[in-house]
């Protein structure tokens, strides 16, 4: 009896089954990171060296936007809020790129820009008069 036919469909049948093999095991999507709600940490002003408690919350609006509510205080008595409409940015790996501007009074434009993951958020902040790190957790 002569086998040589059947070499090669039995070739492209195995070859066949090891893709399917191959991409039913294909890696899952990175997950989602919902950063919405309370965090807590410090400030840092690095012109002046004011530091100081940070609270903010998190609202997620969509996939690229968060309201965040900043709350802290200077000098350790002289309380401060605001709050800005943070942007997705892109995603690095389980980290949420982040960004965003608002308009703070005599200070001009404050730029917000940073990083995070479900459990630490950690962001640089600039304006006319101060440029420092926050640095988060919940």
């Amino acid at each position: 009896m002569n086998t040589l036919p059947l070499r090669p469909l039995l070739l492209v049948s195995l070859a066949f089954l090891l893709l399917q093999a191959r991409n039913s095991l294909a890696t899952e999507p990175p997950r989602k990171v919902d950063l919405s709600g309370r965090w807590s940490g410090t400030w840092r002003d690095c012109r002046s060296g004011h530091h100081g408690p940070l609270h903010a919350t998190l609202c997620r609006i969509d996939d690229c936007h968060y309201r965040a509510v900043f709350t802290g205080r200077f000098w350790g008595v002289i309380p401060f809020r605001y709050s800005m409409t943070l942007d997705v940015a892109g995603r690095d790996g389980e980290r949420v790129l982040l960004s965003g501007t608002k308009h703070v009074g005599i200070n001009g434009e404050f730029e917000c820009t940073g990083s995070a993951s479900d459990c630490e958020l950690s962001a640089s902040f600039k304006s006319k008069r101060y440029d420092g790190q926050f640095e988060l957790k919940r």
